[in-house]
């Protein structure tokens, strides 16, 4: 059965919140698990990564990790220095994933997000080479987790590697490893594919997160994608991995200036409003299932 998460970015404006919180409300919605940026839980003391793991299997809730490495810790570097600590940090961060029980890391753990076009390099192939390079290394220490390393594939204003589910395979086909998956996200494949639906086959080999929003990133149901179609493209191959709900709706905060998002898309509703949509949302979902 496809286990339905959603991610703190329906409800933050900054990378950095208060994760009990965010863990009681989701809970309280009914869903079946939450998307936590790891950086964040890295931070937390031992005890208190504990405490929250508690909490998650308290309120029912899977955990599942996903973030965009940041410039310094590229692993697509054509520095090498950078490159190497980016290897380093993404090792520290499938540990922190392994501590607290996930089995799944998504996001631009390929590259950094958001892509840089006025200081980085242009030379694709390059790029990808050394992307390749970092993953391999990387990917030794989630297989010995068990923990699938799922790339995110992202429209083409916000990375330069690749941009679609095709892409994606011919890049999992070189790291070669069971644990090597994929994450896609119906908005970048709103911006980058011929067919949503074409692109759901083409990786179904590999797809372990999928994040749904809207073509306008609010909430599905709040926009103009054919959901239906989407899962009973899931169904025909006995989808049973994430779905993750992937809202970006508030402005005014870090999150909203690397997504580019320069106004409010909630109608200034306040959080038992923006609960009262993440729900609607899942019913919607889970009545299309």
């Amino acid at each position: 059965m496809m286990k339905i998460g959603i991610r703190e970015s329906y409800t933050c404006k900054d990378f950095e919140m208060d994760y009990f919180e965010l863990i009681k409300r989701v809970g309280a919605l009914g869903y079946d698990a939450v998307e936590l940026n790891p950086n964040t839980v890295m931070k937390l003391t031992k005890d208190k990564r504990q405490d929250l793991k508690k909490l998650a299997a308290d309120n029912n809730l899977l955990l599942t990790f996903s973030f965009g490495l940041s410039p310094e810790t590229d692993v697509s570097s054509l520095d090498e220095g950078v490159r190497n600590n980016g290897v380093k940090h993404m090792k520290e961060i499938l540990g922190i994933v392994h501590e607290m029980g996930g089995d799944t890391i998504g996001g631009c753990i390929y590259s950094y997000w958001p892509y840089n076009y006025q200081s980085g390099s242009h030379d694709r192939e390059r790029l990808m080479d050394a992307s390749v390079k970092s993953v391999k290394e990387i990917i030794k220490v989630a297989e010995d987790f068990g923990i699938d390393y799922a790339i995110e594939i992202l429209n083409r204003f916000e990375q330069i590697i690749m941009n679609t589910a095709e892409e994606a395979v011919a890049y999992l086909k070189r790291i070669d490893s069971p644990r090597a998956k994929l994450n896609l996200d119906t908005f970048h494949m709103n911006i980058e594919e011929d067919s949503i639906e074409g692109a759901l086959l083409t990786a179904k080999d590999y797809l372990v997160d999928l994040h749904v929003n809207e073509n306008n990133r609010k909430f599905p149901g709040m926009g103009t994608m054919n959901w239906k179609s989407y899962i009973d493209v899931l169904k025909s191959y006995d989808y049973d991995k994430y779905i993750v709900l992937e809202p970006f709706m508030l402005a005014g905060g870090a999150v909203s200036e690397c997504v580019y998002l320069w106004r409010d898309l909630t109608n200034n509703a306040n959080e038992t409003e923006i609960d009262a949509m993440a729900k609607r949302s899942l019913e919607y979902l889970r009545g299309l299932m």
